[in-house]
């Protein structure tokens, strides 16, 4: 079983059911108000989701699962101008610029890591979605994706999928699979491993679709005049957090006037 199919077993579905639950009961009643209104059809409604369910490989890792997120949007088409943006979608024009691919990255997997922090460092990696090929390249493959194990791997919410995993320890396939440091280069077929679960980077019938897709993610990386590509690398690492700013966030480390539901 992947690790996505023994999360959403383990935990039921039922947080998830609350969550949409929540959202509609929201969302519903100011829908309702702007249709009493005569505002809902001069309205611009855009209706995003959170970054993935926070489960090992999933929330704010570069895979699937936390990539291809639901998106609703709602409005009249001559609200949006033409542009480099999802405009041409809602106007249902044909797009000049070309979306071949999909460039993806992250930087950390706390927002605390910073050099000489009990934290560490984060594990930076940049991605491309080309068709159904997803390839990742992990810059320091010698970091933890899932974030220090001492520190109880904070990038992955408490719960029974996370028990679960460490429980195995860390010699086991499973710990390995969710948490364990990774290759420099990442290849999935998500045709037919949605859950990138098999890495064909390795495998010598691969190489030529590997190669072809580093170069065009080096390509962009470097168009974008990314510090991780071009330097200097530690222009990440050294950004400030919020969380140690003072008079910034609040002692438990979140933003004044913000609270959980």
């Amino acid at each position: 079983m992947s690790c996505r199919a023994w999360a959403l077993s383990a935990l039921g579905g039922l947080p998830y059911a609350y969550e949409i639950a929540h959202y509609d009961e929201q969302l519903g009643p100011r829908m309702d108000l702007l249709q009493e209104r005569g505002m809902l059809d001069n309205t611009l409604i855009i209706a995003p989701s959170d970054n993935g369910p926070p489960f090992p490989r999933m929330k704010g890792h570069p895979f699937e699962q936390a990539c291809h997120l639901p998106l609703a949007v709602m409005g009249p088409r001559d609200l949006v101008a033409p542009g480099r943006s999802f405009a041409d979608l809602l106007a249902n024009r044909k797009s000049s610029v070309d979306r071949a691919t999909l460039l993806m990255g992250r930087e950390r997997n706390d927002v605390r890591a910073r050099p000489g922090t009990v934290s560490g460092l984060g594990c930076p990696v940049r991605a491309l979605r080309s068709g159904n090929l997803l390839y990742l390249h992990n810059f320091e493959s010698d970091r933890w994706p899932g974030g220090n194990p001492e520190l109880g791997l904070k990038d992955t919410d408490n719960g029974p999928t996370k028990k679960a995993v460490e429980a195995g320890g860390p010699a086991s396939a499973n710990w390995l699979f969710c948490f364990g440091k990774r290759p420099a280069e990442e290849l999935y077929d998500l045709g037919t491993d949605r859950d990138c679960v098999n890495n064909l980077a390795a495998m010598p019938a691969s190489q030529v679709k590997v190669d072809a897709l580093r170069a065009e993610l080096l390509r962009q990386l470097k168009q974008q005049g990314d510090p991780r590509l071009l330097g200097p690398t530690e222009v990440f690492d050294n950004y400030r957090s919020a969380k140690q700013e003072p008079g910034t966030a609040t002692a438990k480390g979140r933003p004044a006037g913000r609270k959980r539901r």
